[in-house]
């Protein structure tokens, strides 16, 4: 009867070790990292299989998984079966048996993202803060540019690209193209090499029309301040001769012969004028853009190295004031870039656009953002199509001013590049099949991997959580 004891122990411990003591968190720990896996190549293969739609001229479509459920459940079963002689010289056999079954069952729920709320998202300019965000995060300034901007201080970036594939590109698009990525590559450099600064500034922009300053009431001002926004003067950044300035203030003769101008001097000399003069409009001037200065210092500081530097101070940024007209107006970063006054022969070899109407030592990046389907449409043409769908016309071939085929590789080539297979690829970071033909990127391509991964934090950032209440489709997955 010992021996009987003890064997029947057995499927007792046995269970005890399948059951939900170590069984539930076994299948929790599998199944989160299974789910998370699937989730994360599904987002990608959604993203891909859009571009390659976009390409096509075919519609996209999102779809965003709104909630993922799974159940588990566990069974168990022991038995005992054998023969037991009492006072037998054979050796007793006793049968012992254990079952165990384990199930799961997940359930998915989607929600199409679609609706006005969506829409506007994908459609409207990606904001200046995003872009800022994304270079402040560590992403190569080149190409976050690359990606969500069109144009940059008057530079054009392919702004065709941003819709469906163009039949004819200008030469001087191309060219344009060229020079925008040839400077931020020189931009890098220059960075990396302490040569040149960025900084953002805080700014104040424009979300209405002007209205007239005499008819403001504080209902304005109640209802500007529950939406976010303040009531400001209108004003603007223009960039002045500094002979055309005046100051009527009689602090003026002040400071002439005061050290703290020497001081100023000495600062601005240094350090560049960092923010543009805030100045107002004389409206009994006539003729030339007279203005009174608010700040009389930094004019007479201007003044002085303008005087000892007339090359360097020739034209000033001045932020002009408008005091009859206000406008609704809310706060954005701007990128603004800064250098040292050794440095300006080597900012001139960059080539910037427009350099020589603003200060030295001082530069803001005015920015054309593309939308997000912009964006989109724009490395959809990083798409090598199969030669067989070009010659059919499924896609829409675009030609240079010689007539010839445009490749699109020459200015996405090092951005995006994603190709096409007859047969599924086994090197692949992401691929989808469509038209019977497999899209991939290849694992071994980082810059697109980087490039691609870029664009999913974009699509997050812009179009995440964007979606109006819509069907929500719920499906019972499986085991």
């Amino acid at each position: 009867m010992a021996m009987l004891a003890k064997h029947a122990l057995l499927p007792i411990v046995l269970l005890s070790f399948l059951s939900g003591g170590c069984a539930g968190p076994h299948a929790l720990r599998h199944s989160r990292a299974k789910y998370g896996a699937v989730v994360q190549v599904t987002r990608n293969e959604q993203l891909l299989l859009n571009l390659v739609r976009l390409r096509y001229r075919d519609t996209p479509s999102f779809l965003d998984l709104s909630s993922l459920t799974t159940q588990f459940s566990f069974d168990e079963s022991a038995g005992v079966a054998g023969t037991i002689k009492e006072n037998s010289k054979n050796f007793n056999v006793l049968g012992l048996n254990a079952g165990f079954d384990a199930s799961e069952r997940p359930t998915a729920s989607y929600t199409p993202l679609q609706g006005e709320s969506f829409v506007t998202k994908l459609i409207s300019p990606i904001e200046e803060e995003t872009i800022v965000l994304l270079t402040r995060s560590g992403w190569k300034g080149s190409r976050v540019f690359r990606l969500a901007v069109q144009s940059l201080n008057g530079l054009a970036n392919l702004r065709t690209a941003s819709g469906p594939t163009p039949t004819q590109i200008l030469q001087s698009e191309i060219k344009d193209s060229e020079k925008f990525r040839e400077l931020f590559d020189n931009l890098e450099q220059y960075s990396q090499s302490k040569l040149i600064r960025f900084n953002y500034e805080t700014v104040e922009i424009p979300k209405s029309t002007t209205m007239p300053t005499a008819a403001l009431t504080p209902r304005h001002a109640v209802e500007a301040a529950q939406n976010g926004l303040q009531i400001i003067h209108q004003h603007k950044e223009v960039s002045i001769a500094i002979w055309n300035i005046q100051s009527a203030s009689p602090v003026v003769a002040s400071y002439l012969d005061n050290d703290i101008l020497k001081n100023v001097i000495e600062e601005v000399r240094r350090d560049g004028l960092k923010r543009p003069i805030r100045v107002k409009f004389d409206g009994k001037t006539t003729g030339a853009p007279f203005i009174v200065l608010d700040d009389d210092l930094l004019f007479l500081a201007a003044k002085a190295i303008h005087e000892d530097n007339p090359k360097r101070f020739s034209v000033i940024p001045c932020d002009v004031v408008d005091e009859e007209q206000v406008v609704l107006a809310g706060t954005s970063q701007k990128l603004v870039m800064t250098w040292d006054a050794e440095q300006n022969d080597k900012i001139r070899e960059l080539g910037l656009p427009n350099l020589s109407t603003v200060t030295e030592g001082r530069y803001m990046l005015q920015i054309e953002p593309r939308s997000l389907l912009g964006a989109m449409y724009y490395l959809s043409h990083a798409i090598r199509v199969p030669p067989e769908h070009e010659q059919s016309g499924l896609v829409v071939t675009t030609f240079d001013p010689s007539g010839n085929p445009f490749d699109w590789a020459t200015v996405t080539r090092d951005l995006l590049y994603i190709e096409s297979s007859a047969t599924k690829p086994a090197c692949a970071a992401v691929a989808v099949k469509y038209r019977g033909y497999w899209f991939y990127i290849d694992d071994r391509d980082h810059s697109s991997k980087a490039t691609f991964s870029l664009l999913m934090s974009l699509f997050e950032l812009r179009a995440g959580g964007g979606a109006d209440k819509g069907p929500v489709l719920t499906l019972p997955v499986g085991i």
